[in-house]
């Protein structure tokens, strides 16, 4: 017997609750017929009656007709059993095996058991009285005050308020489904875990996927998911990590993070994502990189923060890339501070030091939009300070500049720039058959065309009196080369490995379990005139003051350099006035023979030079 105790303590079974082990099953008065039986040489008394009752302790028993077996204070009941254990659970069913030296009963054919806390359906239930600790298998079905949980098998701890289920689970909620391979939940701590492949369906459709199981804090809603994806009908965001708020409906994923657009065929990776489901807002950050894939070839996009804006009507998606952007593809490539992508015209904003370099031209303004036709670059406006340069084979630099510029793509290739106001160009004349440079034109005029074929300029055409001279080889100074403002940025042109560099991150700057408001690019860092989008000023008040005090020191910083610039630009201005002064009238007009224009009627109308 002391063995037998040890062993029993080994395996974990309590058997505080029947203290006095080998206390006697107790026939109650009111049994019909007692009958006394023997099969192979076991005696027992057959109960019947159809109300038969018998107790131990504090355990009420009832049955149709029960074989009670004296010798090993044992008994099996038949057809409508009852079980009552105290004060809380009652178990029925149709078939009853109960040891009363261990407590330990055996039910099976419609079980059901009840306690204060759950209510459970099942064929086949074994039930310690001592430890408190139901088990069923085969399949059972468990009932709350709000939830319908079934499984294969299933453990519940009374005591410790633990429910563990196994195989096949599946939880109905009013709020959503949840099915696991195996699902633990405690009442008293409220935190439930899944192991193993773990998928959640909410009532709009949306799907989390746990490949590795997940953690969920129910009195709190908030739940964490390893291996995870969450899926809606646009969109599918995964990570390694992702913590959900499914009262605020906030998501933060972290480590190998990616989100796929379905309608725009967009990737998005990085480090950290946070999805705002409620905002229709989705931040990536860390390494953060956007591709655009298509048949032809894939658009790359780097920056700090990439957010994705989600509209309501579902007609338009945008990407707001936030600090040191940087694009690849193999016909264009470019870099900006910031830029937003619209999905409903194609088109890529660059705010603030834009730069696009096609082919062998390189395009900067104050502000670009390029917009694209399947996948190609369509037309690029540049606003404010524009200024295009080409280099040719002699590596001479072709430039102009203007206030604001249109250029016009055909085939990857530029065809055509259009120049509106305060048009300057430089362009250098090529010998067709020698390659050899003939001289530079040098030519002022408020509105200027410019054609190109293969990439090479070809045409330009000034639309009102333009103010030019030629200047022969051997006359070219350094300085003449250049019109203000011009640089060549070409160690600044991204490469498609630049795009992929992982850079060290701060971890102490991310909390995956936070889940907080989010912060989003701050307006500072944008120009709301172009992008007169309702979305980004409606979450603006999001931002941080953090992110302000950044970005007005920035802008200060900038704002002095910008003051000292156009300093610098006037003061070449007013020395080129000097120049112009000194140039007497026959120099002009010699000038003016070396470029033909005493064939061409100067009244306002197009003027065509061909090089």
């Amino acid at each position: 017997m002391i063995k037998n105790l040890l062993l029993l303590l080994f395996l974990g079974f309590s058997l505080s609750g029947f203290a006095q082990q080998g206390s006697r099953i107790i026939l109650e008065e009111g049994a019909a017929e007692l009958i006394g039986a023997e099969v192979n040489g076991r005696k027992f008394n057959i109960i019947k009656g159809g109300n038969v009752r018998l107790r131990q302790d504090d355990t009420q028993m009832t049955a149709d007709s029960v074989h009670l077996y004296r010798d090993t204070n044992s008994m099996e009941a038949f057809g409508r059993v009852r079980i009552s254990d105290g004060d809380s659970v009652v178990i029925y069913g149709d078939y009853l095996n109960y040891e009363g030296n261990s407590g330990k009963a055996i039910l099976r054919g419609n079980v059901q058991f009840n306690d204060m806390v759950v209510q459970l359906f099942t064929e086949n239930l074994d039930y310690y009285r001592g430890s408190e600790t139901a088990y069923y298998f085969e399949g059972g079905r468990l009932l709350d005050s709000v939830n319908v949980l079934t499984s294969q098998n299933g453990t519940y701890v009374m005591p410790i308020k633990q429910l563990d289920f196994y195989t096949d689970v599946v939880l109905v909620n009013p709020e959503y489904t949840l099915k696991a391979d195996t699902l633990k939940y405690n009442t008293l701590s409220r935190e439930a875990q899944t192991f193993g492949p773990t998928e959640i369906i909410d009532k709009e459709g949306q799907i989390i996927i746990a490949e590795e199981g997940s953690t969920y804090q129910t009195d709190l809603k908030q739940s964490q998911f390893t291996d995870g994806i969450i899926k809606t009908d646009t969109y599918e965001l995964t990570g390694d990590v992702i913590s959900a708020d499914e009262l605020r409906k906030i998501y933060k994923a972290a480590n190998r993070v990616s989100l796929w657009s379905r309608e725009d065929s967009v990737l998005i990776t990085g480090k950290f994502g946070d999805y705002y489901k409620e905002q229709g807002i989705t931040k990536v950050y860390g390494d953060a990189i956007f591709r655009k894939i298509s048949e032809g070839d894939t658009i790359f996009m780097r920056a700090d923060t990439l957010t994705s804006l989600e509209f309501e009507d579902g007609k338009e998606n945008k990407i707001i890339a936030n600090r040191n952007v940087k694009i690849f593809n193999k016909e264009f490539q470019g870099r900006a501070d910031s830029l937003h992508y619209r999905s409903v015209d194609s088109t890529l904003y660059f705010i603030r030091d834009p730069i696009l370099w096609t082919n062998k031209n390189q395009l900067v303004a104050d502000q670009m939009e390029v917009t694209f036709i399947k996948d190609k670059i369509h037309e690029a406006r540049l606003l404010n300070n524009s200024f295009v340069s080409n280099i040719d084979t002699l590596e001479n630099f072709n430039q102009v500049k203007g206030r604001t510029m249109t250029a016009k793509f055909l085939d990857d290739q530029m065809h055509q720039i259009l120049v509106n106001g305060n048009g300057e160009s430089i362009f250098f004349a090529l010998n067709d058959t020698t390659n050899q440079m003939m001289g530079m034109n040098k030519i002022e005029c408020s509105d200027i065309n410019v054609n190109f074929v293969d990439g090479d300029v070809v045409e330009v055409l000034f639309l009102t009196q333009p103010d030019a001279k030629f200047i022969p080889p051997h006359e070219l100074k350094e300085p003449d080369k250049r019109l203000p403002g011009f640089e060549w940025k070409i160690d600044l042109k991204p490469t498609r490995d630049s795009i992929f560099v992982v850079t060290p991150m701060d971890s102490t700057l991310i909390k995956t379990d936070s889940l907080s408001t989010p912060k989003l690019p701050d307006s500072t860092s944008m120009d709301l005139e172009i992008i007169k989008d309702e979305k980004i000023l409606e979450v603006e008040e999001l931002i941080t003051e953090e992110t302000v005090e950044e970005s007005t020191g920035e802008e200060k910083a900038n704002t002095e350099t910008g003051e000292k610039k156009k300093e610098e630009e006037t003061e070449v201005e007013k020395k080129k006035e000097n120049t112009k002064k000194e140039e007497g009238e026959e120099e002009k007009r010699e000038d003016n023979l070396a470029l033909n224009l005493d064939q061409i009627n100067l009244k306002p109308k197009p003027q065509y030079f061909n090089w």
